[in-house]
């Protein structure tokens, strides 16, 4: 009888302990805390962060060094397209269509730290995307 008891009592801390595990996985890929329209699995929503320029630089083109993750320290630097060779009068409607700007996919909900360059200047700050944003225009200054 107590070799029965034994056995249920540690089977019952396995199964506990395997709970625990599963349901701090599941914890773990909900990262942000933004979620999916339509239900995506294991997924974050994603934005993209557009930069551009208002005023000349006089250091040439502007290219994208990196954009990462202050939370997970993920770099997104394969997820951009552009570079900034222009300035604009009026600030351009934020989405990837924009010549001239600099496009970053990132995850929704994440403050990021980024870094772009030119000759002999260099643009660094940090911005948020919070959840349901899908575009962030990002004037550099």
């Amino acid at each position: 009888m107590k070799r029965n008891l034994l056995f249920i009592s540690m089977a019952l801390t396995v199964l506990i302990g395997i709970t625990v595990l599963i349901i701090s996985c599941k914890k773990d890929k909900q990262k942000s805390g933004c979620t999916v329209q339509g239900g995506g699995i294991n997924q974050e929503p994603q934005a993209v962060v557009m930069f551009y320029l208002m005023t000349d630089s006089h250091c040439g083109p502007i290219t994208f060094n990196k954009i990462v993750n202050q939370k997970t320290g993920s770099d997104y630097y394969p997820n951009f397209s552009g570079k900034i060779d222009r300035f604009y009068d009026v600030a351009p409607a934020c989405g990837t269509n924009n010549a001239g700007t600099v496009v970053v996919s990132v995850e929704q909900g994440y403050s990021y730290t980024y870094t772009l360059s030119c000759t002999g200047k260099t643009y660094t700050g940090t911005v948020t995307v919070n959840c349901g944003e899908t575009c962030k225009a990002v004037e550099l200054k």
